[in-house]
């Protein structure tokens, strides 16, 4: 999956449907989307900024209940029956990354069956 699917992927899980055309484009300060803006998906930067990710994070953790371990380059999501763990030589964002979007391409899986 490339950086723009997986962009795509966490706009749609915080609500945002409209990738792509006219809408209001999350401000992760906020929580919301009260930016008018034509948002494409290079718009989106929850792979390069903590302000943008770590909305998500919490989102899990308050959604689902999950509890989500930033360490060193590592990131642990733990559920109650699965556990999502990377670790990043890149960076310590760049593994919390792609635990939440692992986490949230399961999710959708499970949701469809």
């Amino acid at each position: 999956m490339t950086v723009q699917e997986s962009n795509k992927l966490i706009a749609e899980f915080m609500g945002n449907h409209t990738i792509g055309s006219t809408n209001d484009l999350y401000d992760p300060q906020q929580h919301n989307f009260p930016v008018e803006h034509t948002c494409s998906v290079d718009d989106i930067m929850y792979s390069t900024s903590w302000d943008w990710l770590m909305p998500v994070v919490e989102k899990i953790e308050d959604t689902w209940d999950f509890s989500v371990h930033i360490e060193d380059f590592c990131c642990t999501i733990f559920t109650r029956s699965v556990e999502f763990s990377f670790e990043s030589p890149e960076s310590k964002i760049d593994a919390t990354y792609k635990a939440v979007v692992e986490l949230i391409q399961w999710y959708n899986e499970q949701e469809k069956s």
